[in-house]
């Protein structure tokens, strides 16, 4: 019976760490999204951003603005969403 219970709980500790794992994921796109505000700069409100460098496995993807070269990152690419 004992070693029932220690499975139990084991299953429910990987349950929780993967639904952590998928509300990270979820969050970090949602505040991507915020971000990227549709490519329009944040700072000046004028510009377009236009892509600058990245990709490759793990590796960020950087945008700049073309009006006041105020620069972002993603770990997604944005443009895709």
């Amino acid at each position: 019976m004992r070693v029932l219970e220690q499975i139990g709980y084991y299953f429910c500790a990987v349950i929780i760490l993967i639904l952590l794992g998928f509300g990270y994921y979820f969050i970090c796109s949602k505040i991507d999204i915020i971000v990227w505000n549709n490519g329009i700069c944040s700072q000046c409100q004028e510009g377009h951003y236009h892509f600058i460098n990245g990709g490759g496995y793990g590796s960020r993807y950087y945008y700049q603005c073309d009006n006041c070269d105020y620069a972002i990152s993603f770990a997604t690419c944005p443009q895709h969403k």
